[in-house]
């Protein structure tokens, strides 16, 4: 289906050689009365040059407008894909304003980080505390959102209300509007915490495992954390 703006800019392209046309015609009865021959032909030549450069115009407008069409219906269409993957995923889903606050989120996961997503709105990633991210480590994240690049499976650790650790998993990647120009960030997280105890527990077994037999009864058996 033909977009309005297309078919606006296509009648004032007709209407705009329709007046050019009834202009020269009014000119060329009015010289043909007179019995003014060269003059007669000098409008039908201008006429006939501003109805090709209208017409000229009016083409090369309407490529853009299709061009512009075409990339924002792309777009659309990635989003919908986007939106479609996630809304069939066990992810959160969340979105970033171009100042890298949170605007939304949605999908499904634990109970807290369901919440933080939505306790996070207006706010930024590095506003909240992480056990396992330091000031360099920011700046690093921070200088890769700057550079509008993506990122995958971005780990964070925030200690509980409960006190227990909860690790999330975080991939995310840059949104342009159809003129190219930088609207923010989109992406997904996942819930790794169970992961990431099934990790600390290997180690605390390998650990275990090499120390020798007479040592192994002062080795405490304490349940694994999440560090």
């Amino acid at each position: 289906m033909t977009s309005t703006p297309i078919r606006q800019l296509r009648v004032q392209v007709i209407t705009a050689i329709a007046v050019i046309l009834v202009s020269l015609w009014g000119t060329v009865a009015y010289q043909l009365v007179n019995d003014r021959a060269a003059d007669l032909l000098f409008y039908l030549s201008a006429g006939a040059f501003g109805s090709l450069v209208v017409l000229l115009l009016g083409l090369m407008m309407l490529s853009s407008l299709k061009r512009g069409g075409h990339v924002e219906s792309e777009l659309l269409d990635s989003e919908r894909r986007f939106r479609s993957l996630t809304g069939l995923s066990s992810d959160m889903y969340w979105e970033q304003d171009d100042q890298y606050r949170f605007t939304s989120s949605s999908g499904s996961g634990p109970e807290w980080m369901v919440s933080g997503l939505r306790e996070a709105a207006g706010k930024r990633r590095w506003d909240f505390k992480y056990e396992n991210m330091t000031d360099k480590d920011w700046a690093a994240h921070i200088a890769l959102l700057d550079a509008r690049k993506p990122f995958r499976d971005l780990e964070f650790c925030r200690l509980h209300e409960s006190g227990r650790k909860t690790w999330m998993s975080v991939s995310g990647e840059p949104v342009f509007d159809s003129s190219g120009a930088f609207k923010g960030y989109r992406g997904v997280g996942k819930d790794i915490t169970e992961r990431k105890r099934a990790e600390q527990l290997r180690r605390l077994e390998h650990a275990v495992s090499t120390v020798p037999p007479e040592q192994r009864g002062s080795v405490s058996a304490e349940p694994a954390s999440t560090d």
